[in-house]
């Protein structure tokens, strides 16, 4: 898991946990959420809690992440976690137009669900 304690992301270790609702932990940096967001991730920073648990799963919390953190993917991400994590984003004041940019993480992975699903129309239409 990329997101994990000592993950080295930053200089800086990790002093947020977002919990996703199956569970997964991710240790991230409060900071780079901040700069982030435009709504304070969802008014969610907006709690001095160190911990926040999503209502989404995993799969669509580490791809939100990855653009977050301009990380590519390890593996592909499945197609309905691509398209979940577009609204998800908008969600959490993340623009998801500067993170499906060529060349970017969300952007390859996009491309790579595009060539090996059947559900193009899909992601045609999320992408306009």
């Amino acid at each position: 898991m990329t997101f994990h304690p000592n993950a080295g992301l930053d200089p800086e270790p990790p002093n947020f946990i977002l919990i996703s609702a199956d569970h997964v932990q991710f240790h991230v940096h409060r900071a780079r959420l901040l700069t982030t967001s435009s709504n304070l991730f969802g008014l969610l920073l907006t709690y001095q809690d160190s911990t926040i648990t999503l209502g989404e799963g995993s799969e669509v919390i580490a791809i939100c992440l990855h653009c977050i953190y301009k990380i590519p993917f390890v593996t592909q991400p499945p197609l309905q976690a691509i398209l979940a994590s577009f609204d998800t984003l908008k969600q959490y004041g993340i623009p998801p137009d500067l993170y499906a940019s060529l060349r970017s993480p969300l952007h390859k992975a996009t491309v790579s669900a595009l060539e090996s699903q059947e559900f193009a129309i899909q992601l045609y239409a999320r992408a306009a």
